[in-house]
């Protein structure tokens, strides 16, 4: 997040001190830009966040969660496999 924040300051970021007013419009404009594009939305989240979980949902269907009592799972897919402590928020690859 910071460097795509550097990157859209980029011309600003090198000049004096008193051109902090330029920064803060830049950045005021930047809010403002993306609160317009969010307004058109129909869903609840964002295209490019939606498009990363139907990605990750695509994938993650192949993959088989196995309960193994007291917050244990064993989730599996093919040769790949992890234990999961839900409990505890760990994963351990076991291949």
């Amino acid at each position: 997040m910071a460097e795509s924040f550097n990157v859209s300051i980029i011309e600003i970021r090198f000049k004096p001190i008193y051109t902090m007013p330029d920064i803060f419009k830049s950045i005021m404009n930047r809010i403002a830009f993306r609160k317009q594009m969010a307004e058109h939305l129909q869903q609840e989240i964002c295209p490019l966040v939606l498009k990363k979980l139907e990605k990750g949902k695509d994938y993650s269907r192949w993959w088989q969660a196995t309960i193994a009592g007291h917050g244990l799972y064993s989730v599996d897919h093919g040769i790949e496999g992890f234990a999961v402590n839900i409990l505890a928020k760990k994963c351990v690859c076991k291949a």
